[in-house]
């Protein structure tokens, strides 16, 4: 799909972007900063649509809001797709609404003092520790928790 084209882009029962027939691969990230939050929450039509653009991505990035917008998007992302898995990382007080509301919290201990990862499901001492956390641990759950489905 060309950005500079016109295209129609529907979407199927099971969320797979369909454009002129072909099947694309959910291939992109979409970051949402705090100005755009309200915005979005104001009007249900762009909920709707931004529904609609979830169904597109792989992942949503969240930053630069406050802590309700931070919980009200997790529970927003939940209700709309039960499926959907969120991961919430946060390094302060601020961020603990967040963290125990999303299915998995990660608590960096750090400069904002220790809350966030006293209430976190894993707490890690700094930011670096997140891919090997998401990569190494995460891949390792799966293969625990999803190899009795496989024949």
């Amino acid at each position: 799909m060309n950005i500079d084209e016109p295209s129609i882009v529907s979407f199927n029962k099971v969320g797979t972007v369909v454009d002129g027939g072909y099947e694309m691969a959910k291939q992109y990230a979409l970051l949402l900063d705090g100005t755009s939050l309200p915005v979005i929450f104001g009007d249900q039509e762009m909920a709707d649509i931004l529904i609609q653009v979830f169904d597109c991505t792989a992942s949503v990035v969240v930053f630069r809001c406050s802590p309700d917008e931070k919980a009200q998007m997790i529970q927003f992302v939940q209700k709309h797709n039960p499926k959907a898995f969120c991961c919430a990382i946060g390094d302060g007080a601020n961020d603990i609404n967040m963290i125990q509301v999303s299915q998995v919290g990660v608590g960096i201990e750090g400069n904002e003092g220790n809350q966030a990862a006293f209430f976190s499901d894993y707490s890690i001492p700094e930011f670096q520790g997140i891919r090997r956390l998401l990569l190494w641990h995460g891949r390792s759950f799966g293969l625990k928790t999803f190899s009795v489905f496989v024949p």
